[in-house]
């Protein structure tokens, strides 16, 4: 068990445009943690706005992004040399838009941490090693799954959050008799797409899911 030295926001500020962050949540942080969650922001808040679909996407993608590419420009590379154009919805519509390749495992490495902000910041549960942290991206099926068999059951706690005029909205559910078993549903962006298969629709996920627990022995 490591020591916090620092406040640490739960969502990078760099999510958001400047008139955007205030009130976002913060939680205590140690060194180590501090500087992973740092890395894997670096890299999220450059390529998650490239998918936003949120009123402030616009402001993002003109101001925010292109300094931030400007900074980094082996990632400005590897994005435009992935780009593709895939088949996207808007207002019930179906249109093409562009989608950029972005590495999963780093975003099931920075959800995870911020489950464990989420729960400490609501309900003050550590989410320690002894703990396993479950990451999903949620498809249309998977939505409808986690909705009927997850966050419509009983819990002990519930709590939702809306950030940024709701550029990021989340919800989480605590179980009872262990404070480690919490489920937690976020969106980013107004439902940021991910696509694991650009050739099917059915993989295509606009939020996140996530369960905490203990680990079985």
């Amino acid at each position: 068990m490591r020591v916090a030295t620092s406040a640490d926001h739960v969502f990078a500020r760099e999510f958001f445009t400047l008139s955007e962050r205030s009130a976002l949540p913060k939680v205590p942080a140690c060194a180590v943690c501090n500087s992973q969650k740092s890395v894997l922001e670096h890299y999220l808040t450059t390529v998650l706005p490239l998918g936003g679909r949120h009123d402030s996407a616009s402001e993002m993608l003109s101001s925010y992004v292109p300094r931030r590419l400007s900074k980094n420009l082996p990632l400005h590379r590897q994005l435009y040399d992935g780009r593709i154009s895939v088949a996207s919805t808007a207002n019930g519509a179906s249109e093409q838009a562009l989608a950029f390749p972005i590495e999963h495992t780093k975003l099931e490495e920075y959800f995870a941490l911020i489950a464990k902000g989420l729960a400490w910041y609501h309900w003050k549960v550590l989410l320690g090693n002894d703990d396993v942290i479950q990451v999903t991206f949620l498809t249309h099926a998977g939505e409808r799954y986690f909705e009927k068999n997850l966050l419509n059951v009983s819990a002990f706690q519930v709590v939702r959050g809306e950030l940024g005029g709701r550029t990021i909205t989340y919800e989480g559910r605590q179980g009872f008799g262990c404070p480690q078993v919490t489920v937690w549903r976020i969106e980013m962006y107004g439902g940021l797409e991910v696509i694991a298969d650009a050739t099917s629709l059915s993989t295509k996920a606009r939020s996140i899911g996530i369960l905490t627990g203990p680990r079985s022995s």
